[in-house]
């Protein structure tokens, strides 16, 4: 997973392009459908300096280290929130589970008012029922306009576009800042091999918020 080295003015977190040493952030292009690399003017929330202090008793030199703009409470770029999961593994450990397209059907039938949340009934949901367990958000791109069909069904949510994994216990990183419908679910066990998921709450993020 690539460094995060802080978090934007929206809630995304930035990373170092290694080419070209700028800094830059994950958009969504409307146009293209896909994903590119927004680069920002950014500096470093935390830096560590060295100072060579004269000192006036005995004219003797010492050296002590400070830290500058050191982080307070970072949301996306917290350096638990481990990013995007590839693909392939989004497939075998989320996508492809038994819990979590049971968690698709359950979509299919329910009462819409109950699951699409906001992002700090999610965060307090988060908070009060799944402490200290991984938090993976499964974002779907949104669908094209057709007939009012139910939730769960993948054509109403969409193409499948990414799974972000936020960790444990870091509900400030819940933020929906990408385009589309989130999908945000906790593992009864935090590890990968056999997770069972449960649903936290679904967020839609429109082109224009």
């Amino acid at each position: 997973m690539p460094k995060v080295y802080g978090s934007y003015k929206t809630g995304a977190d930035i990373y170092k392009d290694r080419t070209t040493g700028r800094f830059y952030i994950i958009e969504w292009n409307p146009a293209t459908q896909k994903t590119y690399k927004k680069f920002v003017a950014f500096k470093p929330d935390l830096e560590i300096k060295s100072k060579t202090i004269k000192s006036l008793v005995g004219k003797k030199q010492k050296t002590r280290k400070f830290h500058k703009n050191v982080p307070k409470n970072q949301s996306g770029g917290k350096l638990a929130v481990l990013g995007q999961i590839p693909s392939s593994e989004c497939l075998t450990q989320v996508l492809n589970t038994e819990s979590y397209k049971s968690i698709l059907a359950q979509l299919n039938l329910a009462d819409p008012q109950k699951v699409f949340k906001n992002i700090q009934t999610i965060r307090d949901r988060y908070t009060q029922k799944f402490a200290g367990k991984r938090l993976v958000d499964v974002i779907y791109n949104h669908p094209q306009p057709g007939k009012n069909q139910k939730l769960g069904k993948p054509s109403v949510l969409g193409q499948f576009n990414m799974c972000w994994n936020h960790g444990i216990g870091n509900p400030e990183s819940i933020t929906g800042g990408l385009p589309g419908i989130h999908l945000y679910v906790a593992a009864d066990n935090n590890s990968f091999d056999m997770p069972n998921w449960n649903l936290v709450g679904v967020f839609i993020k429109n082109q224009k918020n």
